[in-house]
């Protein structure tokens, strides 16, 4: 089935995957052929893991997934006037019986699932006590508070898409049979309100891909209601289980965890992103490393806006 097949109106949640790869609003016509993959993403943590996390599918996929899991809804826990899936809440209240048609929903439809595992505690250490020094074009030496990059830094969020967006890209060029090159991808993720340092992260990361991989990364990440885009839920599920393998097995064990539910006769592959100290290291060291390219065009063209050069801890 494609875009020009969907029946309109049958199911709202349906809707919304359609409407979305003809740019239109989900009581629009279809007019327009697509294949496009969508990627859905959802966090979970506590004290010690941040865990980002979801699953990869096609937009027909996701239609026929999202109907399903409309009409599995009342057995998740209800919230008002609605009833959404939120795994955290399933266990808390006794429903893990009924998670089982909505895991079997989940593997009948994704194609693979992505997941970045992040130690708090170990971000903490490599973000804190930074501080910075600019030496001018008059060899003046110019302290610099590092309180913005330590802000975007130090967010276990921000971290974790990065490990997302560059671990998912970095699959896609050394196993294109499992997510073809020439298909476009999308992200959504639940709503957050760091919105804008997502979206510039997302476009200075596609800004340095080739030219020939670059139209192939979709569109900017859109942050969306999980109550209307339901792939969101089924990402929760996935984060929530995921940390609880981090705690359990350990961040580099991951795989080692299984759903308690029966198997399901049909496996995806899952993606683990995860980092060591010194991964974070090497990884806050390369975003600075561009930093202080910027500083020398800038001072070569005698600009105003002259960003910073970081001390780190682990340097001195």
């Amino acid at each position: 089935m494609n875009i020009l097949d969907h029946a309109w109106g049958e199911s709202r949640a349906a809707d919304y995957i359609w409407a979305q790869v003809c740019d239109r609003r989900p009581s629009a016509s279809a007019s327009r052929r697509f294949m496009v993959l969508h990627g859905y993403f959802d966090d979970s943590f506590d004290e010690e893991y941040f865990v980002l996390a979801g699953y990869v599918a096609s937009v027909e996929r996701w239609a026929k997934f999202s109907k399903a899991w409309e009409d599995l809804l009342p057995l998740a826990v209800k919230h008002k006037d609605h009833h959404r899936f939120k795994m955290s809440e399933m266990a808390r209240f006794g429903k893990m019986e009924q998670v089982l048609p909505f895991y079997k929903t989940i593997m009948e439809h994704v194609s693979l699932s992505v997941s970045s595992v992040l130690d708090i505690k170990a971000l903490n250490r490599v973000t804190s006590d930074m501080s910075a020094t600019i030496i001018s074009a008059n060899g003046h030496e110019i302290r610099v508070d590092l309180k913005n990059f330590k802000k975007v830094w130090a967010d276990p969020f921000y971290v974790s898409f990065r490990g997302i967006i560059d671990g998912f890209h970095e699959l896609r060029l050394t196993d294109p049979d499992l997510v073809p090159l020439q298909e476009p991808v999308d992200f959504y993720f639940d709503e957050w309100g760091k919105k804008e340092i997502i979206r510039q992260s997302w476009r200075d990361h596609v800004a340095s891909r080739h030219d020939d991989i670059r139209p192939f990364y979709g569109k900017e990440p859109r942050f969306e209601d999980d109550n209307e885009f339901l792939p969101i839920q089924a990402a929760d599920f996935l984060a929530w289980w995921v940390r609880k393998w981090a705690k359990e097995f350990g961040q580099e064990n991951i795989k080692e965890g299984v759903f308690p539910f029966d198997s399901s006769p049909r496996k995806i592959e899952h993606l683990v992103i995860r980092y060591s100290e010194d991964g974070l290291r090497a990884l806050v060291k390369a975003a600075l490393d561009s930093h202080l390219q910027a500083v020398d065009r800038a001072m070569a063209e005698g600009s105003n806006e002259v960003r910073f050069i970081p001390n780190l801890p682990w340097q001195k």
